[in-house]
């Protein structure tokens, strides 16, 4: 696996993403992206295996977008989860795939809204949660697919 570390500004703020790439050439051929959403650890590791199938067969890089949300009384850019600790660990949660994964990370006041925001509309979304109706998974699944957004949802 290869590492291409992000371009950071003089306030110490990233300009790029965490870039994982396979060894294996062909990376970065297909413009398709294939979105995996972070709900926890152990739904995100179930997202990104059926996100990496469904990639490798379109030629799809994988994005793994992270909002991170931040209490009010703190400053946006105040995380209470460092920066180097947030980075290393979702760097390590999609290094197993074989296939290009981007991480994203944001920071953000409300999840859906920053969500809606970041995401392509015209590249499938992958979240995977409980197979329970009412579950946290299942209703951001519902509103991402309210705002227009393609979602497949993984039963964990």
């Amino acid at each position: 696996m290869k590492y291409a570390m992000p371009v950071v500004s003089q306030s110490g703020r990233r300009t790029r993403p965490w870039v994982l790439r396979p060894d294996a050439g062909g990376a970065g051929a297909g413009r398709f992206e294939v979105q995996v959403i972070y709900t926890s650890q152990r739904a995100t590791l179930a997202a990104l295996k059926a996100a990496a199938d469904l990639a490798s067969q379109l030629g799809a890089t994988i994005h793994l977008v992270v909002a991170q949300v931040v209490p009010y009384p703190r400053p946006l850019e105040d995380s209470p989860v460092t920066p180097g600790f947030a980075e290393r660990r979702f760097l390590t949660m999609a290094g197993g795939q074989g296939v290009e994964t981007i991480v994203h990370i944001h920071l953000c006041r409300d999840r859906v809204q920053a969500l809606e925001g970041i995401l392509r509309h015209e590249c499938p979304a992958v979240i995977a949660g409980s197979g329970f109706w009412l579950s946290k998974e299942r209703r951001l699944a519902r509103k991402l697919a309210g705002a227009g957004i393609k979602v497949v949802y993984i039963k964990v």
